[in-house]
C-alpha cells in the first residue's frame, strides 16, 4: 500500500480509493486511479464556461468577460478574467487569444460572448458595424419612389437623346 502514497490525489479522489485498500494487485490500484482522472478531467473539460459578469447600477449596466465553472452563480469569483464590455458605449477590451484557447480546451461560451468573440478585432476592440435604417412615413415612402422614378425617365430620356444625336450626326 505504500506504493498508492506517490500519487498526487486530492481528496475526492481518496475517498473513493478506500475501497480498493483491500486490493493487493498495484496493477489493478493504477489502472482505477487512471480512470477516476481520466473522468474528473472530462467533468472539468465539460463544466467551465466564458460568461458575462453584470457590473455597474441600475440602468448603466457594464460586463466582465469571465471564464467559470458552469454549476457556480454568475458573481462568484472567477478561473479568469478575459475583458470587459459596455453595451452603452459599445467599448470592449478581449484578450482575443486567451478566449480562444479556453474555447479549444472546451470551454463552453455563451451566445452573447460567442458573438463578442466573433466580432472582436485582432487588438481586443469591438468592430461594431451601426445600422442605419430610415424608417419613413407612407408619404414619404410614396414621395421617394416618384422621385427615383421621375430621375429614371430621365435618365431614360437622356439616353434616348444621345442615341439620336449621334445617329444623325
Amino acid at each position: 500500500m505504500e506504493n498508492i502514497k506517490c500519487f498526487k490525489l486530492s481528496y475526492k479522489n481518496k475517498i473513493k480509493l478506500l475501497d480498493l485498500k483491500l486490493c493487493l494487485c498495484f496493477d489493478k490500484v493504477e489502472k482505477k486511479i487512471n480512470q477516476i482522472n481520466n473522468e474528473n478531467k472530462w467533468r472539468l473539460n465539460r463544466m467551465v464556461k466564458i460568461r458575462l459578469r453584470r457590473l455597474g447600477y441600475k440602468k448603466n449596466p457594464m460586463y466582465r468577460i469571465v471564464v467559470l465553472n458552469s454549476t457556480t452563480k454568475r458573481e462568484t469569483a472567477p478561473i479568469e478574467q478575459l475583458g470587459y464590455y459596455n453595451p452603452k458605449t459599445k467599448e470592449m477590451k478581449l484578450d482575443k487569444q486567451s478566449a480562444l484557447n479556453w474555447v479549444a480546451k472546451g470551454a463552453q461560451p455563451t451566445q452573447t460572448v460567442k458573438f463578442l468573440i466573433d466580432r472582436c478585432n485582432d487588438d481586443g476592440t469591438l468592430n461594431y458595424e451601426k445600422k442605419t435604417v430610415e424608417k419613413l412615413s407612407k408619404k414619404a415612402q410614396a414621395k421617394l419612389e416618384a422621385e427615383k422614378a421621375k430621375t429614371a425617365e430621365e435618365a431614360k430620356a437622356a439616353e434616348t437623346a444621345e442615341a439620336t444625336e449621334e445617329a444623325s450626326a
